[in-house]
């Protein structure tokens, strides 16, 4: 895959922002993942990542399809997950094909009958549009709140962070690509992350059935506070390099 290194072995990046980090996945690391298996292992916690028919590829990442791919992370049992503020963070590269791609999935009710609310992040391919927010009942309205209409770049290695900051009666979420904001949005209706038994995806919905990423996955992290501009791009460029920037 053009504009991505290989061979980072087994040490993890020290130039990234940890504080607030509780939880990291990344393939290109061994401890991470070891090349073989089924699990993708969480290198700050627990929360390691069961992986569903998603091929790795030894340039350090994983290989969606579009079909029948995704990850689900497991519960260790700690409330990592369920904030009032967040970032969520990708190395990513979103394939031609068109398509509403489910990039991550939190639900607040184990058995997924109504009424449950979630925060979701979905990339809208044939528009090249994000969309960030709450959920309630399966429906995207704009009374749950949602970020939408934000635009990004698809085929090519990015860096894409969404990050949700509370501001007590208020939220903002923030989406960035390659280090630099691309849209900030305030509202009202925005719920918590909560996360129970198995309820965190990434790449699908929860039914398995829609939303299928179509791309590559490099790296995902996820923080339990809203980085600023400054550390988003600290990120950034603790990471471009490898991916031929």
């Amino acid at each position: 895959m053009p504009g991505i290194s290989a061979g980072l072995g087994g040490q993890v990046n020290n130039n990234i922002q940890t504080d607030g980090l509780v939880f990291y996945i990344d393939a290109a690391y061994k401890k991470s993942y070891p090349k073989a298996g089924s699990t993708w292992y969480d290198l700050i916690g627990a929360n390691d990542t069961a992986i569903s028919n998603a091929s790795f590829n030894s340039s350090g990442y994983f290989e969606l399809d579009g079909t029948n791919d995704s990850f689900e992370v497991t519960n260790d049992g700690s409330s990592d997950f369920a904030k009032q503020t967040f970032s969520i963070e990708f190395w990513c590269y979103v394939g031609p094909t068109d398509g509403t791609y489910e990039v991550f999935w939190s639900y607040d009710y184990i058995t997924h009958s109504a009424p449950y609310y979630a925060q979701h992040w979905r990339a809208v391919n044939s528009s090249t549009t994000l969309y960030g927010g709450s959920n309630k009942d399966g429906v995207w309205n704009s009374s749950t709140g949602v970020h939408d209409g934000v635009s990004y770049t698809k085929e090519v290695w990015t860096h894409l962070v969404w990050t949700m900051g509370d501001g007590g009666s208020t939220k903002t979420s923030t989406f960035y690509q390659d280090g630099v904001s691309i849209g900030t949005e305030t509202n009202t209706s925005w719920n918590d992350i909560d996360y129970y038994s198995n309820e965190i995806i990434i790449g699908a919905s929860p039914n398995f059935f829609t939303g299928r990423y179509a791309g590559y996955i490099a790296s995902v992290r996820f923080y339990d506070r809203d980085l600023s501009l400054q550390e988003v791009k600290q990120n950034y460029n603790a990471g471009k390099e490898r991916f031929g920037f």
